[in-house]
């Protein structure tokens, strides 16, 4: 939905020469960083989150396994896509910092 149906201030209500000026002007770079580290904390709260639920599919896949509690038909396959998910992660991490070691 584009942000001109919400009131905000946004480039659908300039008119077409119009220079952008006002809160939607990306040209400072104090707001820019701004919404960068905004960006950056939302990130890594969704990253904890979605770890969380995670580690929450590996204990039901374990008690399913070796307790007598049944076990929950989606334990198992959100614990493969959550190892594939982490490990894709992790590799890039690592050719990055490999990456920027060999470079600089």
């Amino acid at each position: 939905m584009p942000s001109c149906t919400l009131g905000l201030p946004s480039p659908c209500r300039r008119s077409a020469g119009e220079p952008r000026t006002g809160t939607d002007a990306t040209d400072s770079p104090k707001w820019s960083s701004r919404r960068h580290e905004r960006m950056r904390v939302a990130l890594y709260r969704a990253g904890i989150g979605l770890y969380v639920v995670w580690l929450l599919l590996v204990v039901l896949l374990v008690h399913g396994r070796y307790t007598p509690v049944p076990l929950v038909g989606f334990a198992q396959p959100g614990v493969v896509v959550g190892i594939a998910v982490l490990t894709v992660f992790g590799a890039g991490r690592l050719a990055r910092s490999g990456y920027r070691r060999v470079v600089g």
